[in-house]
């Protein structure tokens, strides 16, 4: 017979009641991990990074499954042009739940045409000045990508990234860095064009922490990360210093990665380092709401 548990959470997480859950341990929805978080690592855990509008199946269902798991938030990144009214509508039908940042993947950024770009950039200040449609928290994903954008394309790419830098300067977002075999030229490009508050999204590369601490970043750690880049990486960091994200949708082999298995980051940190579940939900969720001013 199945362990369980029964936990009575008498709390609104930003108007959703958590009431009694019975949960079953080795049946979370969606979750295929033969490896289960206990579900405090998911109560007022925030997945700071994760692509909503982009789930095959429709993002309602994996939206409730979170609200039932009492998570905090979640933080969906639009990518580009294709699907910015799909992600502004999911942050309007789930407001105070789902928070959006609309940016432009360097991919994404090369196959657009200029004109298609500049109607994107307009309708994210357009969103801006109105008052009745929620706005971004973020300009981003935005960066640099060596390894998905050919040679050939590299002065678009660039192009494109500052100029959404510029944005988050004019619209004093913070932004969300995508970074590949790019790193020493984004930080560069970043110290020398803008004060703004920046995240590394899917943060692997633990010999650039100090560097980018040093600047007063944010480290966004994926769900993939390894425990030991976890444990190189938090031998210079804090727990003030990251945030945590799933990237999700994402498969992996017969997983199904979504914003429910951010639960297990959250252990696999606590296992390599002497952060308690508990204060690492916490403390990277305390860091999302004053980041994105959420």
């Amino acid at each position: 017979m199945f362990l369980k548990v029964i936990i009575y959470a008498r709390k609104h997480i930003k108007g959703y009641l958590c009431p009694y859950i019975i949960m079953d341990y080795k049946h979370v929805p969606v979750e295929s991990s033969t490896e289960r978080c206990s579900f405090d690592a998911l109560y007022g855990l925030f997945d700071s990074h994760c692509h909503l509008e982009q789930n095959p199946d429709g993002a309602e269902e994996i939206i409730l499954e979170c609200k039932r798991h009492c998570m905090k938030g979640l933080i969906s990144v639009c990518t580009g042009p294709a699907d910015f009214e799909k992600t502004v509508k999911l942050a309007e039908v789930h407001s105070g739940f789902v928070y959006y940042a609309a940016g432009l993947h360097p991919f994404e950024g090369v196959k657009a045409m200029e004109e298609e770009i500049e109607e994107y950039i307009n309708k994210i200040r357009d969103v801006i000045s109105e008052g009745n449609r929620p706005k971004p928290v973020a300009i981003g994903e935005i960066g640099l990508d060596y390894t998905l954008v050919k040679s050939s394309d590299i002065s678009k790419s660039k192009r494109n990234f500052l100029a959404f830098i510029d944005l988050a300067n004019e619209l004093n977002l913070p932004i969300i860095i995508h970074c590949r075999e790019a790193y020493n030229e984004v930080i560069e490009t970043l110290k020398s064009n803008t004060k703004q508050k920046v995240i590394f999204h899917y943060f692997n590369q633990p010999q650039f922490t100090k560097e980018i601490l040093d600047n007063g970043w944010i480290l966004s750690l994926p769900f993939t990360l390894s425990k030991s880049k976890i444990k190189a990486i938090f031998e210079t960091a804090t727990l003030d210093d990251v945030v945590l994200e799933t990237d999700s949708p994402i498969q992996l082999g017969k997983k199904r990665v979504t914003p429910l298995s951010i639960g297990e980051l959250v252990r696999n940190i606590s296992n390599v380092t002497s952060f308690g579940e508990k204060e690492i939900v916490e403390k990277t969720s305390r860091n999302v709401s004053s980041v994105f001013k959420i």
